[in-house]
């Protein structure tokens, strides 16, 4: 604690596989409090500064939900075991896979004694390297205590389930993909009759971008939370996916048309879908394989949701999902 005009803000200065492990680690605390005491010799005015390792108890992890995916933002999850509420004015994420400071969009948040709180932040764009280095990510914290304190804090934030490190490792693969090919679904996706069923057709449209020569391979597309692949001749489902072997020209471009099923005909199908639009397509880039995810846009995600109600409409039940 300072003394004279009372507490102001302090500071703390402060893809491709992370380490995972819980840190339970207290935060590291450097309070700057200003006085209103004599003025030192020169004139200036004098400044305390104390450092209390331990004085705040909050600890941090990064992770991300189904419901994140669209919206490409992680969770910041804040998990005070200290005896005081703390006020958190301003939350900031950085990270050494991707750029910028990510900060939560709200302010005033509480995180109670012996709470818990989740803070989304978008994530800035990839930092890409060789992926010889572990990511690490900090939290940085702008605080306010019960008895007026403030400060900032600057928190290992931990990736317990390396699902950040994954995260940022497919990012960086779409990156290299994306200077050799785009890959995209077609903005018309169609109902086709065989026997009495109706499947959905639909179309992946992949194109050289004619950049420096690479050999790119599309290998499987995986099926979604609402739609399952199915053989063309007779509708026969395919839950694995489809295989491909698809080589990607430098130049020009290659359709490949995917005949699909829903994989759910319950009323909460459509209501509760997040991801049943984007497509995970398996890739082999110089040897390197990863995934690229393909996402609908607007206009095909209503279609598909139409065509996944028609479609429903004509499945017997013992061929529902």
């Amino acid at each position: 604690m300072c003394s004279g005009a009372g507490p102001r803000g302090g500071t703390l200065v402060g893809v491709r596989s992370a380490r995972s492990g819980r840190v339970a680690l207290a935060a590291l605390l450097l309070a700057a409090c200003s006085t209103t005491g004599d003025a030192a010799p020169d004139g200036s005015t004098a400044t305390d500064v104390a450092t209390s390792p331990g004085a705040l108890a909050l600890t941090a992890r990064v992770y991300q939900s189904r419901m994140d995916v669209d919206d490409r933002q992680v969770q910041v999850r804040l998990v005070n075991d200290g005896p005081d509420d703390v006020t958190v004015e301003r939350l900031a994420l950085t990270s050494t896979g991707f750029a910028g400071e990510m900060v939560y969009r709200k302010s005033g948040s509480v995180v109670g004694a012996g709470r818990t709180v989740d803070m989304p932040v978008v994530l800035g764009e990839p930092v890409c390297d060789d992926g010889s280095a572990a990511i690490t990510h900090t939290a940085l914290v702008d605080y306010r205590l019960p008895d007026g304190t403030t400060g900032r804090a600057e928190l290992p934030a931990t990736d317990e389930h390396g699902q950040i490190a994954h995260l940022h490792e497919g990012e960086c693969f779409a990156q290299d993909v994306a200077a050799v090919a785009t890959l995209e679904v077609d903005d018309a996706p169609r109902a086709v009759q065989v026997g009495e069923l109706v499947a959905i057709e639909l179309d992946l449209v992949v194109a050289g971008t004619g950049g420096a020569d690479h050999d790119l391979r599309l290998r499987h597309v995986a099926g979604t939370t609402l739609l399952t692949h199915a053989d063309p001749g007779d509708l026969e489902p395919i839950p694995p996916g489809r295989e491909l072997d698809v080589e990607v020209p430098r130049t020009g471009s290659t359709t490949v048309t995917l005949t699909l099923l829903p994989s759910r005909c319950d009323a909460h199908a459509i209501a509760d879908d997040k991801q049943g639009t984007r497509f995970r397509v398996s890739a082999e880039l110089d040897g390197r394989q990863g995934v690229v995810a393909v996402a609908s846009p607007p206009a095909v995600q209503t279609a598909l949701y139409d065509l996944v109600r028609a479609s429903c409409a004509t499945l017997p039940n013992d061929f529902r999902p």
